[in-house]
């Protein structure tokens, strides 16, 4: 009969285990891993790594975000993950011959950042390709130009007619405006008439005896 401490101890083990193949790959010389954290799916990000001695290296992530770089020289280095939606920081990471991985810095802030040991590169935001639109704003729109010519002509063609206009007061002012161009006509040809008649007299002529 098996023990109710076998499964419990067996979990440790396997526990452990990870932790220490986890380690070894961080310890191991030349070797750079990490995971990329991200919605899913993760097959379309890749991580570039661009060593000291000017070469850049492309791993692709696998479906669960983990990546790998074998055989990367001892030096100061700078990973980058790349996603067609996502953003990412720039990781600078310094490894030496013996130890593997010594350290991380997240070198996109503006002060920079120690990163945890196993490397989960985390995104920053999202990508934006095109920018938003603004929404509509009505009253910019009412106060605009176009917008006042709208509404005056609204009101010409809506409200005029439904004004209602007293027939006397209507009457009375079409009489007065045929008065006031009655009056500037009369008032135009009496000054024309005597124009014409200062023009006729014409002065006498003086003849010598």
């Amino acid at each position: 009969m098996a023990s109710p401490f076998m499964a419990p101890l067996s979990l440790l083990l396997a526990l452990a285990c990870a932790l220490a193949a986890q380690g070894s790959a961080l310890d191991e010389p030349g070797v750079i891993s990490g995971t990329v954290v991200g919605p899913a799916p993760l097959s379309a990000a890749t991580v570039k790594l661009y060593t000291s001695d000017g070469r850049q290296l492309t791993a692709f992530v696998g479906q669960d975000g983990s990546f790998v770089f074998r055989d990367v020289p001892a030096g100061s280095h700078l990973l980058h993950p790349h996603h067609p939606s996502l953003f990412y920081p720039e990781i600078r990471i310094d490894t030496s011959t013996r130890a593997g991985v010594l350290r991380a810095m997240m070198v996109s802030q503006a002060k920079s950042m120690a990163v945890a040991l196993p490397l989960q590169l985390r995104p920053l935001g999202e990508l934006q390709y095109f920018e938003k639109r603004k929404p509509l704003d009505v009253w910019s729109f009412v106060k605009s130009p176009y917008g006042l010519m709208i509404v005056f002509s609204l009101f010409i063609i809506v409200v005029m007619p439904r004004l209602k206009v007293d027939p006397e007061e209507m009457r009375q002012m079409q009489e007065e405006l045929r008065g006031t161009r009655g009056g500037a006509a009369g008032g135009s040809g009496a000054s024309n008439g005597n124009n014409r008649v200062a023009g006729s007299a014409a002065p006498a002529r003086v003849t010598a005896s």
